[in-house]
């Protein structure tokens, strides 16, 4: 062909009438012998370039009429990479004849319609990515032509829309289909393929659930942008097709879970998408809904590491759980206490999960404690069942500020009793503990010297002021049993009976050191000391009623 192309016109002028013909078959066929089989090298001038280099232009355009003709009666290649190829080589050549874009254009129409042409995944994706580079290509009208011809192509759009409904895809064609839409946005072959109704086919089809990694792979294929930020649906189809993802999988708890271990990956897949605030608020919401999750956060929520979603998780916790519990939260004992849950949580994980301790102080944030419920809790009915002591010595509320709350104050009630003294009612509440409330209430006062680096002797401190107390009290014991014996007919007895009952009432409501003995009554000490083992002696009141009686 090419030494021809350099001599055609000789040829053909040598040629008289009835060679003619059988010279143009000839050629004719030898280029359509070539162009289908493709018997020389792609990279290569190809026949019918040659031939657009030959001088004769009548002749030549009678030879490429010849081509189309022959080209057309024969069934097409199902190949559709090598159609395009030979296409691209063919129409330069053929656009010069009159009519031809429509004789071509209609030929393309029936090609595709008698399925001459095998639709699936692979040519889909040449087909589109053809077009695309084609588009980008201005400044040739041949390619320009064909790109026009087959993006306009009716049939095509038919046959593309029948393939994409009745396909049985697997997770393995997500990526692929994937691949296809986004090209697909710059082309009208998927006019007639709806992206969210294929989607949510594809989701849902099937009566039975899918596994955990169906829903993971097609989130990631077909929710995701992609590297360079495209995205196959717009923001209101990104929120209708979540609800549906969301649904297939909403009733099983172990899905869930599996699903919430992936959030992470979900989360870094769609990146700074205009909906990952909503995916992120739907998803904790869905995290909600299932009470088991909420009871065992340490499968699935302790386990994601992105701040925006635990932060998200807790707004919901304090919202849905923390302020909707209509009892308690003191009450640690009930099991359904929210706090009694997490704590649980955090003994299981051994104390390590940071995000765990942050729900726990949020839900402190609600707690209250007053003074006396401190004091109740650990000095007048010391228990280690009470908030108090549970606050103190339970290692998931170490970082709370109610825990530090509670040694301030236990620390500051014991500098004013080093200060002050106590009361006679305190002294007493500390003597007369039980053996179990005397182990609670020792450990209580250690810790609090242990953590405020304070030295503390609180036994020893009560114990002195009990002897000061009991010192006292028995000069009120004492003295008026010996006043009625030896004093009985005294004017002034009473007298000294009202101050002994005053100095007893001061220790109802006043400190054990600002209870004082009068100095009237000081006077009567040594003397009712020395009288009063005599008091108590049978002996000695008998003497006595005989020395009265000789008397």
């Amino acid at each position: 062909m090419s030494e021809l192309t350099k001599h055609l016109k000789d040829v053909i002028s040598s040629l008289i009438e009835d060679e003619w013909n059988s010279f143009k078959d000839g050629v004719t066929t030898l280029i359509c012998i070539q162009l289908l089989s493709q018997t020389f090298n792609k990279s290569n001038t190809h026949p019918l370039e040659l031939l657009l280099n030959a001088s004769i232009q009548a002749e030549r355009l009678d030879i490429v009429e010849r081509v189309l003709k022959f080209i057309k009666n024969i069934k097409g290649d199902e190949n559709i990479p090598d159609l395009m190829w030979c296409a691209t080589k063919v129409v330069p050549a053929l656009a010069q004849l009159d009519s031809f874009i429509n004789r071509l254009s209609s030929h393309f129409d029936d090609a595709v319609t008698q399925n001459h042409f095998y639709i699936n995944h692979e040519n889909i994706m040449f087909l589109l990515n053809f077009l695309r580079n084609t588009s980008s290509d201005g400044t040739n009208p041949d390619l320009k032509t064909i790109r026009s011809i087959i993006d306009s192509s009716v049939p095509l759009r038919n046959k593309i829309k029948e393939y994409m409904l009745t396909l049985n895809a697997t997770m393995d064609d997500f990526n692929s289909i994937r691949n296809i839409f986004i090209l697909s946005i710059e082309s009208s072959v998927f006019f007639h393929v709806k992206t969210k109704e294929f989607l949510h086919k594809l989701l849902t089809n099937g009566s039975n659930p899918r596994s955990v990694e169906f829903y993971r792979r097609w989130f990631l294929a077909f929710m995701a942008p992609d590297t360079k930020k495209q995205s196959i649906v717009n923001n209101d189809e990104f929120k209708e097709l979540l609800k549906v993802w969301t649904t297939c999988f909403a009733h099983h708890p172990d899905s869930i879970v599996k699903i919430i271990k992936e959030i992470d990956v979900f989360i870094s897949a769609i990146g700074d998408h205009p909906c990952s605030a909503h995916f992120i608020e739907h998803m904790v919401d869905l995290c909600f809904q299932q009470k088991s999750i909420i009871e065992k956060i340490e499968n699935s929520v302790l386990l994601v590491q992105s701040q925006k979603f635990l932060n998200e998780f807790k707004f919901k916790y304090q919202t849905n759980v923390v302020k909707a519990y209509p009892n308690n939260l003191k009450e640690l004992t009930n099991s359904n206490n929210p706090l009694s849950i997490l704590i649980k949580i955090d003994q299981e994980t051994k104390y390590q999960n940071a995000f765990l301790r942050e729900l726990i102080q949020m839900a402190f944030k609600d707690i209250k404690i007053q003074d006396d419920e401190i004091l109740q809790d650990t000095f007048y009915q010391p228990n280690e069942t009470t908030f108090t002591y549970t606050v103190l010595f339970n290692p998931s509320f170490k970082t709370t500020p109610i825990r530090q709350y509670i040694v301030d104050k236990l620390l500051a009630q014991s500098l004013y009793w080093e200060d002050t003294g106590l009361r006679a009612d305190e002294v007493w509440t500390w003597t007369k503990y039980s053996k179990a409330q005397r182990a609670v209430a020792d450990k209580v006062w250690e810790h609090i010297g242990v953590v405020s680096t304070k030295k503390l002797e609180i036994d020893k401190l009560i114990n002195t002021e009990n002897d000061k107390m009991q010192e006292k009290l028995k000069i009120t014991n004492m003295i008026p049993s010996c006043l009625d014996i030896y004093c009985s007919n005294a004017t002034d007895k009473q007298y000294y009976k009202d101050l002994l009952h005053d100095i007893t009432n001061s220790f109802t409501d006043k400190i054990v050191r600002a209870v004082v003995i009068p100095e009237e009554i000081e006077k009567f000490v040594p003397i009712a000391k020395r009288l009063d083992p005599y008091s108590k002696s049978n002996v000695w009141h008998l003497f006595r009623e005989q020395q009265s009686a000789c008397k």
